[in-house]
């Protein structure tokens, strides 16, 4: 336990007269000291009521409504100041000094509040309120969110190396179910992996669970995961060597076998001591990647959050700048910094589009826009962005519904998790629109309003 939490322990454990009396027995040495120590003398006296009173001759004086045992500060500086007799407050730990242990034959010490003193006082109450351990949270930030994004890229994305020659094949077929069979059974094809770092689904699984707080990792047989996905399970399909390759491995509808749950959906699996992949070519594989560098705040000696962007796969078409805001937990467990909540925060390109989509949407001078929300993120481009107003600027040019270039839109949009839309836009037509052209939504609402088809 540091000096620091001691001596809290210490004044809150103590009673009026055994702090005068501390502070009879210990004279102040310099100013410079006791303007450190009036600052933490603040922190014990945080009452707003008139209050005053005399300690063992030490003058207390109230102080822009805070009261404040300034006298106090001349028995505060043996811990703080490293004065001597240190061994004596803080004795039996936590505890506070009996009166009896404390001497009689220090002269008193007269202190006098004045205003630019009481200045003095709130401004280094002030920088001890803000005063945090001196650790590189920046680098710690970088570095856990590094090996996160990666370990989620291999997990979830094919990011592991693989052998595209080295390939075995099974096949999975409901025997309930012949439509779904026939659209989504059949073969399952699994490369070889040959990335150094993983030899089995649990070496992928350790890899992804290294930066993660221990309460909050994922088990390949739980559901237990650190974001908003289903659980790794979904992924890691472990050892499936009992089935022959080539084989097809036959189910009931609602009674999946753990190796045809295997087969079906996840990325890696275990056969006969390798580890194997979903073949998934390489020009589909995205990878998830950074748009900035982290941000810390909140910052304490055991844990602080680190906002940074990234560019999810589904968003990565070339254009987008920002992406989307991570916000990272990380706490001090066991003695090492880890992670232990991600949440997502702002969405700059995917909010942008979908402001302008509700903005578009019911003006009928648009309707022949394509206002999906996948071409609109298509054609903008963010020009600038406010990260603290979490607001976008974006410009672009939107086709219509036949893929012609249709208007030039130029908006500033908020994309926080709070609200999002669009508070301003110039529109600027590039063909002529006579009112014809209609998107599907704007034929379907009409028909829906003149009672041709129900709702």
């Amino acid at each position: 336990m540091d000096n620091k939490k001691k001596l809290s322990e210490l004044i809150e454990a103590a009673d009026n007269e055994t702090l005068g009396k501390i502070a009879d027995s210990h004279p102040m040495v310099s100013d410079k000291k006791k303007e450190e120590l009036y600052a933490r003398i603040a922190a014990k006296t945080h009452t707003e009521g008139d209050y005053s009173d005399s300690v063992s001759g030490v003058e207390v004086r109230r102080g822009r409504g805070a009261s404040r045992f300034v006298g106090f500060a001349a028995a505060l500086a043996l811990v703080l100041g490293g004065l001597g007799g240190g061994g004596l407050l803080l004795k039996n730990r936590m505890g506070a000094v009996p009166s009896t242990e404390l001497g009689d034959s220090a002269d008193v010490v007269e202190v006098e509040t004045e205003a630019a003193t009481d200045e003095v006082i709130e401004e280094e109450t002030e920088a001890a309120a803000d005063y945090v351990p001196d650790y590189d949270y920046e680098s710690i930030a970088r570095d856990l969110t590094d090996r996160f994004i990666d370990g989620e890229s291999v997990l979830m994305n094919n990011g592991a190396e693989c052998d595209y020659n080295d390939t075995i094949t099974f096949s999975v077929w409901d025997d309930d179910d012949e439509e779904w069979s026939q659209k989504y059974g059949g073969e399952r094809t699994f490369c070889k992996v040959t990335d150094e770092r993983f030899s089995s689904c649990q070496d992928i699984l350790d890899y992804y669970n290294g930066p993660i707080a221990a309460s909050r990792i994922g088990g390949i047989l739980t559901e237990n995961a650190l974001d908003d996905y289903a659980g790794v399970i979904n992924w890691l399909g472990g050892d499936i060597g009992d089935v022959e390759v080539g084989s097809t491995v036959h189910f009931h509808k609602g009674e999946q076998s753990d190796t045809a749950r295997a087969l079906i959906s996840a990325s890696y699996i275990d056969y006969k001591g390798e580890l194997y992949m979903r073949y998934v070519l390489p020009e589909y594989i995205r990878e998830e990647k950074f748009s900035s560098e982290p941000v810390c705040y909140d910052l304490s000696e055991n844990s602080f959050r680190v906002s940074r962007y990234v560019i999810p796969p589904y968003t990565d078409y070339g254009n987008v700048k920002y992406g989307e805001e991570k916000i990272y937990t990380v706490v001090l467990d066991n003695d090492e910094w880890k992670i232990d909540f991600v949440e997502t925060g702002a969405q700059v390109e995917y909010k942008s589009a979908i402001g302008i989509q509700c903005y578009l949407e019911h003006r009928p001078e648009y309707n022949d826009i394509d206002i999906d929300c996948g071409p609109i993120m298509r054609s903008i481009e963010v020009t600038s962005y406010d990260p603290e107003k979490k607001i976008a600027d974006v410009h672009g040019v939107l086709k219509d519904v036949n893929g012609t270039d249709a208007i030039e839109i130029t908006a500033t949009c908020a994309v926080g998790t709070d609200s999002f839309g669009v508070g301003s836009a110039e529109i600027t037509r590039l063909n002529e629109y006579d009112g014809t052209l209609k998107r599907p939504s704007v034929i379907w609402a009409e028909k829906v309003a003149a009672g041709e088809v129900e709702k």
